[in-house]
C-alpha cells in the first residue's frame, strides 16, 4: 500500500510542475499571474468534486457487470 501511495504522489508532483510550466509557456507574463490564480483556486472544488463523485460511483456501480 506505501507503493501505491509512493507512485500516486509522483504522478502528482509532477502534473502541478507541469501544469505551472506549461502555463508558463502559453500565457503572457502579464496574464500569468490571473491564470495560475485560477488554477490554484480551482483545485479546492475539484478535490471536493471528485469525492463526492467517486462516493456515487462506488454506491450506483456496485455489481455492474458482474
Amino acid at each position: 500500500m506505501v507503493a501505491c501511495y509512493f507512485i500516486v504522489a509522483v504522478f502528482e508532483i509532477s502534473s502541478f510542475s507541469g501544469i505551472h510550466f506549461a502555463l508558463g509557456l502559453w500565457y503572457k507574463s502579464d496574464e500569468i499571474g490571473r491564470r495560475g490564480d485560477i488554477f490554484y483556486v480551482g483545485l479546492t472544488p475539484g478535490t471536493i468534486t471528485a469525492g463526492h463523485l467517486q462516493a456515487a460511483a462506488s454506491k450506483n456501480l456496485d455489481g455492474v457487470n458482474s
